[in-house]
């Protein structure tokens, strides 16, 4: 069995040697720019060294095996251990600008672990034990120390070198770098990637253009309307001068009701002015992908209003959060988290009892985001999330009643179905397709309220949402019942529809044209023949249709998941395609998840990313099956190392649908793998 469960070991060193490389390096430069550069080339690093990278990992993969088959430890704790180390192994920005030794760093994969069965006493114990020799052995390698910590500096020193020079030919060409950004689709590549870490972004190393254009043309939309906030800076000094002067002449009449008034309009006009210089800063901070800094100076902006009017500080914290949001949003990193942060400031300024609808619309923001967060984050963490958000709905709807807010019940019962559903998605069995009804219950709630007639834009969501949710009812449901259920998703998305024109609603026409192609790939997977094939062909136009408008420019997660629903439609159809045609299929199908992971990443959006795993996991596996495939062993052993991905994420207790799925996939390849005849 342990021969079965090693398959990881010569990635798992390479990542070893990764961390190593950074713990010991002598010059402390090269952590520095592996934080900004993002992950060195270490092949390139290792190639002219004294011990060569292949070398070097070959002999710790042995190492790593020897250890871990002689350890005494559980068989099933001894399974555990490959995947637990992918999940561990530090970032280099994690290792910036520490003194590392073995336990330290032993110390910083072990707080990386999420996963409940991971974190369990034995297993971390396990994982030190089996970790410890061979780590201790490799930085006590004094060739490793002598010639692997230089090498990392100079390779750290010419990659930074290279972005400085592309900078300065930059300016040179067009005066300024800010002139650059006018006309970026006829850069180079290696300009485009000097202005992304210029904004603060960390591309893969070498991003080809079609990956690094989107992400700097967003930071230069956000980049000119700081230039506007910059420009729109007027000179106040004049006429707080003479408000000063009027000031001192009613304080000379002993007017002090005057004065009072008169200074109030100062610390205004002055409070307003500190609050736009700290806005601008913030703005600044968001061009550099710092939200965590452009929060803090929005909280200052907000808090500085507290003494002249509370309300206008929980205004201006919403405004803020709802900047923060969309920048997460957009471009991932913390600034959900702080959107999160503001509006639970606002929540303990705000009481139910005072102020009940900007109690409820909080709530409801907050919900919101916590949800968004939600889908970024796999196991106990991202289920905790869910939970919160249901509740903050829950709690709106104690102001938002069906009698007294009627539009705003509607909303927060929409927003409600949707939280529901996505805890469905996290949970086996009958609590999940209880979770579901209630999603169910949710949106028709809601269309008591949102007629087409009345609110017709909002009838639309809530019709497409509960499509979602009716298609995600089917896939739990065989036969009569769950074919019923589908029909009633693509009813509720061809409603929609109606309303939610490429004209008129070009975003919200291209999701429901998105949600539409999922359930016509679901009714086809329970039609055969010449129906079947005729839905998957009308899932793929509708696709297509999708990413008209969900570019990667514009919607760059969206156009993602389009791809990522593309795949598995491409997929279905090959399924039913004999020969090259079917073979050609499936290459697509790859093809189109792997643009899908140009945007998930594992980092940023797990969930998505792990599931994007599993689907390549099963294209390969339906490669290696296919007759155009002269030898399966090279797709099963690629699908082997999709699904063990996808299981770095998965976590068995909060993500058990998941997790029992591609356990099952895992062993279906294993099985694969030892029935392939000898060679």
């Amino acid at each position: 069995m342990f021969g079965e469960k090693i398959d990881k070991m010569a990635n798992a060193a390479n990542l070893i040697v990764t961390v190593a490389a950074c713990a010991v390096d002598p010059t402390g430069i090269a952590l520095t720019g592996a934080a900004v550069n993002g992950t060195l080339s270490l092949n390139a690093i290792f190639k002219d060294s004294a011990k060569n990278f292949k070398s070097l990992t070959s002999d710790l993969t042995k190492s790593l095996t020897a250890d871990l088959a002689a350890a005494h430890i559980s068989d099933d704790t001894r399974v555990l251990l490959p995947q637990m180390l992918e999940g561990a192994l530090p970032s280099p920005a994690d290792l910036t600008g520490k003194n590392l030794n073995t336990d330290a760093v032993l110390d910083l994969m072990v707080a990386r672990l999420t996963d409940i069965e991971h974190r369990r006493t034995e297993n971390t114990k396990a994982f030190r034990d089996w970790l410890r020799p061979s780590f201790a052995r490799l930085l006590a390698d004094p060739t490793f120390i002598t010639a692997i910590g230089p090498q990392i500096a100079k390779e750290t020193l010419n990659r930074l070198q290279d972005l400085a020079d592309s900078l300065l030919s930059l300016s040179k060409t067009y005066q300024t770098l800010a002139g650059a950004l006018d006309d970026l689709r006829n850069l180079r590549r290696k300009d485009l990637e000097a202005l992304a870490f210029r904004f603060g972004l960390s591309p893969p190393l070498n991003a080809p253009v079609e990956t690094l254009l989107p992400m700097i043309e967003a930071q230069s939309e956000a980049f000119h309307a700081m230039q506007a906030q910059i420009a729109a800076i007027d000179h106040r000094i004049p006429a707080l001068h003479n408000l000063k002067a009027a000031a001192q002449d009613a304080a000379n009449n002993l007017d002090f009701a005057q004065v009072e008034s008169l200074i109030a309009i100062v610390d205004q006009i002055e409070t307003e002015t500190v609050a736009q210089t700290k806005e601008l800063r913030a703005a600044n901070l968001l061009l550099m992908n710092n939200p965590d800094a452009a929060s803090r100076h929005y909280t200052a902006a907000a808090d500085s209003f507290a003494a002249i009017d509370p309300m206008e500080t929980i205004r201006r914290r919403d405004g803020y959060a709802q900047t923060l949001y969309n920048h997460g949003r957009r471009f991932g990193g913390n600034g959900l988290l702080r959107a999160i942060d503001l509006w639970r400031a606002n929540l303990t300024d705000l009481t139910l009892r005072e102020n009940p609808v900007e109690w409820a619309a909080t709530q409801n923001n907050l919900a919101v985001a916590l949800g968004d967060q939600a889908a970024r984050v796999a196991g106990a963490a991202g289920a905790d999330l869910l939970a919160q958000a249901v509740a903050a709905y829950e709690q709106a709807l104690l102001v938002y009643t069906h009698k007294d807010h009627p539009v705003q019940w509607a909303m927060t019962q929409n927003n409600l179905g949707g939280a529901l559903g996505n805890q469905a998605a996290r949970v086996a069995g009958a609590a999940g397709a209880d979770l579901l009804a209630k999603a169910v219950a949710a949106y028709e709630q809601a269309l008591l309220v949102r007629t087409r007639k009345d609110h017709p834009v909002q009838w639309a969501m809530t019709q497409n949402n509960l499509g979602a949710a009716l298609g995600n009812q089917a896939a739990r449901v065989a036969g009569a019942a769950g074919a019923d259920l589908l029909a009633k998703a693509v009813a509720a998305y061809e409603q929609a529809l109606l309303v939610y024109t490429r004209e008129d609603h070009p975003v919200d026409w291209a999701a429901t044209q998105n949600n539409l192609g999922n359930a016509l790939g679901d009714q086809a997977d329970r039609v055969a023949g010449a129906d079947g094939a005729d839905l998957l062909a009308k899932a793929v136009a509708a696709f297509e249709q999708a990413l008209l408008v969900r570019t990667r420019k514009d919607h760059p997660m969206d156009w993602a998941a389009t791809q990522s629903n593309l795949g598995n439609a491409l997929g279905r159809q090959a399924a039913s395609v004999a020969g090259a045609d079917g073979a050609d299929l499936l290459v697509q199908a790859v093809a189109a998840y792997e643009q899908a992971l140009l945007v998930r990443t594992r980092k940023d959006d797990p969930v998505q990313w792990s599931m994007t795993m599993e689907n390549l996991a099963i294209t390969h596996l339906t490669i290696a099956r296919h007759p155009t495939t002269p030898n399966p062993e090279p797709p099963l052993r690629s699908a082997l190392s999709y699904v063990d991905a996808a299981l770095t994420v998965y976590d068995p207790v909060h993500m058990a649908p998941d997790h029992a799925t591609a356990t099952a996939l895992r062993e279906h390849i294993l099985n694969s793998l030892q029935n392939l005849p000898k060679r």
